[in-house]
């Protein structure tokens, strides 16, 4: 497919996004077989779905006429026109005709990591690999999603909490026992569970910074990284709300997980009877790793 992209590239016009004296432009997204056209003219999308079909055909394949669909009249053939609420599924994410994610992403999205959690829970795991299972079968949906769909830090709250639900009702959890001890390494008296809030916050701290170390030399991050400053999405504002909320300057990766691991004990300190077993874990007499806690 990538003769068809240099292609569309040379011959015809390119929706550009300005980033101070540099720029970036293309008239298409391509993923491995996944084609999406885009285009500031009617014409041009029209000249661009009828170079796109004409390569497939030289080269022995076919527009997929049932997952296709386009938001323009004049190509109404090449897949279903999307009018209305209609929406339409791009690489795992439902967008509307205006090509942006739509709040049924995040839904369907959470519904099927609390399916994968209750999976889990229903299992024989011990507690162990139970929340490795959460970590790396339900929690890792996230990685994906993330920041496709803008989500904000109440949209990670809400998964932790509903999560939490899930272990209670199959008392994999108690109500009345520290919440903050689920989030803690298995080696400082936790159960190595993932909080999603957090790592949302690590992942888009690391995103912002690898756009803001690359953007000079590449007009793509560059692009991307203005769109989202011009329309002041959470990503772009992450390094602000968490020196707001930790309280701290000039902040890293590394610097957040630390900050992150001492928030959640500030949290148990603040609980006198939680904080009886965490006290006793510099005891000499008491050995971590020997523990079955």
């Amino acid at each position: 497919m990538d003769p068809l992209s240099c292609r569309l590239n040379e011959k015809y016009l390119k929706v550009a996004v300005h980033c101070g004296s540099i720029s970036h432009s293309t008239n298409h997204l391509l993923f491995i077989d996944d084609l999406k056209l885009l285009r500031t003219r009617c014409d041009t999308l029209k000249a661009l779905s009828n170079e796109a079909k004409q390569f497939l055909k030289t080269i022995g394949l076919k527009v997929n006429l049932e997952k296709s669909a386009t938001n323009d009249e004049s190509c109404a053939d090449t897949g279903a026109l999307l009018e209305g609420p209609r929406v339409y599924k791009y690489l795992g994410i439902i967008e509307d005709s205006n090509g942006k994610p739509t709040r049924d992403s995040f839904i369907k999205m959470k519904d099927e990591i609390l399916a994968r959690v209750e999976r889990l829970c229903n299992s024989v795991l011990n507690a162990k690999n139970l929340s490795r299972g959460i970590n790396e079968h339900a929690i890792s949906l996230v990685n994906y999603h993330i920041w496709l769909q803008h989500l904000e830090p109440t949209d990670f709250e809400e998964l932790d909490q509903l999560i939490r639900k899930i272990l209670v009702k199959h008392k994999a959890h108690l109500q009345p026992v520290s919440k903050e001890r689920l989030y803690l390494p298995r080696s400082e008296l936790g159960r190595g569970l993932h909080n999603i809030e957090m790592r949302g916050e690590c992942m888009l701290l690391q995103l912002l910074e690898l756009l803001e170390k690359h953007k000079e030399i590449s007009t793509r991050r560059a692009a991307i990284l203005k769109v989202e400053q011009d329309n002041k999405t959470h990503l772009s504002l992450i390094k602000n709300y968490l020196e707001v909320k930790y309280s701290i300057n000039n902040i890293t990766k590394e610097s957040l997980e630390l900050t992150q691991n001492a928030y959640i004990y500030s949290e148990i300190r603040k609980k006198i009877q939680h904080l009886k077993l965490f006290m006793a874990k510099d005891n000499i007499l008491a050995s971590i790793t020997d523990s079955s806690i």
